[in-house]
């Protein structure tokens, strides 16, 4: 029986660069910029040029291998895949031929598989789950329908899916699939591939597999024809895919300052600055914008960084003893007064690491000359502090580095054009803006301390003294409090923007918790405000039906109704169609009606934004809510934006 700790303790590996776990839950803001704007469809688990070719080649071949119809079942499909991929990476172990003569893969997978060879290839035998398999949703599956090389299952004959992945049939993934047969085909195991899920096989066989293509490293030295086919579907032509952007704003970059690394790549844009005393500028604005959006993603990471470690110095705290916020703030901050010695609060400190820079005491001064002084490689830039895991400097490295936050993303998390990304998350992932109206709040608190404390002694509390003053202290609070009235507003606001009452979809919560706190129940609510009940029910859900009523429908509607597949035109149409008829088009709304077409846009244009764009539509004019009556004729698409066919 495992034995559980008896005391606090920390995690083994708190390192910066250490795997982790989202202790906090700030992550998703980090994945959200990158999946909707940077870098769509592709992640770090999706590094290897060869296992996309590999992936698109597999389920081609299983369709080519079954001779008659029956055989194209889910069930062997799942045997010839799992027979594969096991092959895939006993030929990438570190030792075997082909990786000697290849090259190692960025990131291996099914490296824990047990092979005893010889011996038939299947998941249950090597202990692997479909967790590991290159098609899974932590891996390249999504990947893979994102490029639209995997674009999504085979439909069987009555319309229903296969559940077998279908290798997109245009040029640029064929060119791909035939190389790998190409190859394939060469090697003197290629009468086995069809028959793998069948057989027995030795480590000579799987390795002469391995020098001929199973080793996906083996792509790299594909010829500049297949690259080109499949950097046709890594970078689109289409000015606003994100993946395109990126890899345009990489080469601008690289043609001003030449050798930059990944990591200083992403220091250049996160300051803005290309060398000393020379910014960083773009003729387009598509790449100023992409640029800018990619200063966001570090201003985020940073941030992540800050509140982590502040996080690790708690648990220090705590893993020394402490039982008392006070005691685990003395813990954290003894090493402080030793480095800042004349400084003792906060904001004090904060202003002194940005002295090399300016000595004004003006934030926004001191802002103004730090976005124009600190580049990548200065002192000063925040890239530069050390976050070793060194228990003696306490909170030393984490307050140099939100001082340096403070001071460098002011201007940045202030722009208009920015507004978008730094409110992500909101208060419950602590959003840029959210943390950084905190810090800026907290200082101002700090400055007038005194009067705070004066108010306190001599009225009691500081409402009291605000109400001496004649002012009504909830003016003052960040958040208005409930009402009768403000409750009744609020529903008559979202009943004239056409948003639904039911109690279960309201947002805020805390307004279906006013209404049951002032009028005894939300429909009371509803009704105190001069509105039916029916506008409270809920949205009707599918109800099961029997199978006899489901497979008459079912009939009908082959009979009747040819099912249209999905591509970009459709797309682009029912988002007009929906716009025409004054339905709402923002993302959680598609998601929330019309998912097929919610998905085909992120399938096929990568996310919700590049299909309004393809469509002539603004994304930010419906970024969220319904259109309004009001509205809906003057929000006339402009002409789509013609697209090369992928």
């Amino acid at each position: 029986m495992i034995e559980l700790p008896d005391r606090p303790f920390l995690t083994e590996d708190f390192s910066p660069d250490g795997a982790g776990i989202d202790f906090l839950g700030l992550r998703w803001v980090n994945l959200r910029i990158l999946d909707e704007y940077l870098l769509p469809g592709v992640n770090n688990a999706t590094e290897d040029f060869g296992i996309y070719c590999l992936a698109a080649w597999l389920p081609w071949k299983f369709k080519t291998i079954c001779r008659e119809p029956k055989q194209f079942r889910l069930s062997n499909f799942t045997k010839f895949r799992q027979a594969v991929e096991v092959a895939m990476s006993f030929v990438s172990r570190e030792d075997s031929p082909a990786t000697k003569q290849f090259g190692p893969l960025h990131r291996r997978i099914g490296a824990q598989q047990k092979l005893n060879l010889p011996s038939r290839l299947d998941f249950a035998r090597v202990r692997r789950t479909e967790s590991t398999s290159i098609y899974a949703a932590p891996l390249y599956g999504p990947s893979l329908r994102y490029l639209g090389l995997v674009p999504g299952p085979a439909m069987a004959d009555d319309g229903t899916s296969t559940g077998i992945p279908m290798t997109s049939e245009d040029a640029q993934t064929m060119t791909v699939v035939a190389a790998v047969e190409k190859e394939l085909a060469s090697s003197r195991g290629a009468s086995v591939i069809g028959d793998m899920a069948d057989q027995e096989f030795d480590a000579r066989t799987l390795d002469e597999l391995g020098m001929h293509g199973l080793h996906p490293a083996r792509c790299r030295d594909s010829t500049k024809k297949i690259k080109q086919a499949f950097l046709g579907k890594l970078l689109p032509n289409d000015e606003h895919n994100g993946r395109t952007l990126t890899a345009q704003v990489v080469i601008r970059t690289l043609r001003s300052r030449p050798g930059l690394d990944v990591d200083t790549l992403r220091d250049v844009w996160n300051t803005g600055i290309i060398r000393q005393g020379k910014r960083q500028t773009f003729s387009e604005p598509r790449l100023s914008a992409q640029r800018d959006r990619w200063q966001m993603l570090m201003i985020r990471q940073y941030q992540r960084y800050i509140l982590e470690e502040f996080l690790r110095c708690f648990e220090l705290a705590v893993l020394a003893g402490c039982r008392s916020l006070e005691e685990i703030t003395d813990h954290s901050l003894r090493h402080t007064v030793k480095t800042w010695k004349r400084s003792t609060k906060v904001r004090e400190i904060l202003f002194v690491e940005a002295e090399p820079i300016s000595k004004s005491l003006d934030q926004k001064m001191v802002a103004e000359r730090w976005v124009e002084m600190v580049h990548f490689d200065h002192p000063s830039y925040i890239g530069k502090v050390s976050l070793e895991n060194d228990e003696e400097e306490g909170c030393v490295p984490a307050i140099r580095m939100l001082a340096r936050w403070w001071f460098g993303s002011i201007l940045p998390l202030t722009e208009q054009t920015n507004s978008e990304l730094a409110a992500l998350g909101g208060e419950d992932r602590i959003s840029m803006r959210w943390f950084l109206r905190w810090l800026t709040t907290l200082q101002m608190e700090r400055r007038y301390h005194n009067i705070v404390s004066a108010a306190r002694r001599h009225f009691g509390s500081w409402n009291k003294a605000v109400l001496a003053a004649g002012v009504k202290p909830t003016k003052l609070l960040r958040v208005i409090p409930w009402n009768e009235e403000r409750v009744i507003e609020a529903i008559l606001t979202r009943a004239l923007r056409n948003e639904s009452l039911a109690a279960r979809v309201v947002e805020p919560r805390s307004l279906v918790e006013a209404g049951h706190r002032f009028f005894g129940g939300w429909a009371a609510a509803v009704t105190a405000a001069g509105l039916d009940l029916a506008t409270t029910e809920p949205p009707p859900r599918r109800t099961k039906r029997s199978r006899v009523a489901s497979a008459r429908a079912s009939s009908t509607t082959k009979a009747n109704v040819p099912r249209v597949p999905w591509n970009k035109e459709r797309v682009v149409a029912s988002l007009l169609a929906r716009l025409r008829e004054q339905k709402p088009i923002y993302s959680n709304a598609l998601a929330r009606d019309e998912r097929s077409l919610y998905h085909a846009a992120r399938r096929y244009f990568g996310s919700w934004n590049q299909a309004m764009l393809a469509a002539g539509l603004d994304p930010a004019a419906h970024r969220r809510g319904p259109v309004c009556r009001s509205s809906a004729a003057e929000a006339r698409p402009r002409d789509p934006v013609p697209r090369q066919s992928q």
